[in-house]
C-alpha cells in the first residue's frame, strides 16, 4: 500500500493448565484481574492513569490438550515502549501483589454472569458449548460451574500467578515504508 501503519501490537503468551480442570479456571480469573477492559491492574494503569492504550484484550485458549494464556492490544509506535515496561511490571506485580479476595471474587462473579449471558447470542452460546467440549468431552451445567468456582480462592491465583510469569512478550513495531 506505500503508506505506514498507525498501530504496532503488544502481546503475552504462557502456556496454562490442563484445559477444563480447576487449576484452569483460576488462570482464567486471573486474566480477568489483569486485563478486564478498563477495570483490571494492566486496564487501569495503561488505559485510564496513562492513555496508552484504547482496549486490552485476553483470553485463555485451548485446542483440547493445553491451554495458553494470551493478552494482545494495538500501539501507537510512540507509546510501544512505555507499554512494553507497563505490560512487564504488571505481570511481575500479579505474582508479587497477588490478587485480593475481593478480585477474586469480582473474577468469578463475571465468570459466571457470562456463564448466563451467553444464552442472549447465538454465537457467544455456540462458542460457549463448543469450549466445554473441548475442553471437557462434554457439557457443564451452571450449577456445575458456580461449585467449581466457589472453591477458588485468592491463594489459588497467587499460585497461578507465579507461573504466568513464565511467558513471552511479542511485539510488532511499525514504521515508515522501507525502514
Amino acid at each position: 500500500m506505500g503508506k505506514p501503519l498507525s498501530q504496532g501490537g503488544l502481546g503475552y503468551v504462557v502456556d496454562g493448565p490442563p484445559p477444563g480442570t480447576r487449576e484452569a479456571l483460576a488462570w482464567q480469573m486471573m486474566l480477568y484481574v489483569l486485563t478486564h477492559d478498563y477495570s483490571g491492574r494492566l486496564g487501569r494503569s495503561a488505559i485510564t492513569e496513562k492513555g496508552l492504550v484504547y482496549h486490552i484484550y485476553s483470553s485463555l485458549r485451548t485446542n483440547g490438550r493445553q491451554t495458553w494464556a494470551t493478552i494482545w492490544t494495538g500501539v501507537d509506535p510512540d507509546k510501544a515502549d512505555a507499554l512494553e515496561i507497563e505490560l512487564r511490571t504488571q505481570i511481575a506485580t500479579l505474582a508479587s501483589e497477588p490478587p485480593t479476595a475481593a478480585e477474586t471474587e469480582a473474577a468469578r462473579n463475571h465468570i459466571l454472569g457470562r456463564d448466563v449471558t451467553a444464552a442472549q447470542s447465538n454465537d457467544e452460546l455456540a462458542t460457549k458449548l463448543m469450549r466445554e467440549f473441548v475442553e471437557t468431552g462434554g457439557g457443564r451445567s451452571h450449577e456445575q460451574l458456580r461449585l467449581v468456582l466457589k472453591t477458588i480462592t485468592a491463594r489459588d491465583l497467587a499460585k497461578a500467578a507465579k507461573t504466568f510469569t513464565k511467558g513471552t512478550i511479542l511485539r510488532v513495531d511499525v514504521g515508515a515504508p522501507g525502514n
